[in-house]
């Protein structure tokens, strides 16, 4: 038993941080698809909005174009 503890005292503090890991995944692939988004943009000619959702942890990419009527709005009556 001491032998099992020393042993796990040595490897319990080196084994990686999986959530951690996880989140860094997630950051690399939104700095993936920013850095994709813009040279599309550049090649393209177009303006893409990413839009982060950091409630329920998604992401959504629209093409977005500036100078396009903004959509009516309307005030509901109660």
């Amino acid at each position: 038993m001491l032998i099992l503890g020393i042993v796990l005292t040595l490897t319990v503090p080196r084994l990686p941080d999986l959530d951690g890991a996880r989140h860094e995944a997630a950051t690399r692939r939104l700095a993936t698809l920013a850095s994709y988004l813009r040279d599309e943009a550049a090649l393209r000619g177009r303006v893409y909005r990413l839009e982060l959702d950091l409630d329920d942890e998604r992401y959504a990419v629209t093409q977005w174009s500036p100078y396009a009527p903004a959509p009516a709005t309307r005030a509901d009556d109660d």
